[in-house]
């Protein structure tokens, strides 16, 4: 019986350290197993911090066989480096990645809203297409300069 027990207990106090992740906690946990070639897995552990999304499972699915695709199509895994991260209020955080592959760069962007104590997924999306973005934001404020 007290065997018993003690596995419950354990099992609760699992529960509670999951879901009362601080979302830099979650981000570091998706990073490691990404970092191991594992993205889908990574996907995995980053949706487990979000419930609301078990019913758009097919998008969540797809988007798994794409980001499995990301080292196929730009090569090594190199690194990451935080470049931005915004908070309203200790509710919803925002944390931008700058992640390095050996054919070009990738942004990763986190979402993460705290309706009540714990923190869960608000949003995940990645960004290949961004060099384009920064080349004209450089070009409009170097033409905003010259005036």
């Amino acid at each position: 019986m007290k065997k018993k027990s003690i596995i419950a207990l354990l099992m609760c106090l699992y529960f509670n350290f999951m879901y009362s992740q601080t979302p830099q906690e979650i981000i570091d946990t998706f990073f490691k197993a990404y970092q191991k070639n594992e993205p889908v897995k990574a996907l995995d552990e980053l949706y487990s911090h979000a419930p609301w999304l078990k019913e758009k499972n097919e998008n969540i699915e797809n988007l798994k066989v794409k980001f499995a695709e990301l080292k196929t199509r730009d090569g090594e895994y190199y690194g990451y480096e935080l470049l931005n991260e915004k908070n309203i209020k200790n509710t919803f955080v925002i944390y931008t990645y700058l992640v390095k592959h050996e054919n070009s760069p990738l942004l990763f962007t986190f979402e993460f809203y705290k309706p009540n104590k714990d923190w869960t997924v608000y949003s995940f999306s990645y960004d290949y297409n961004f060099v384009g973005d920064m080349e004209k934001t450089a070009k409009d404020e170097l033409f905003m300069m010259k005036k």
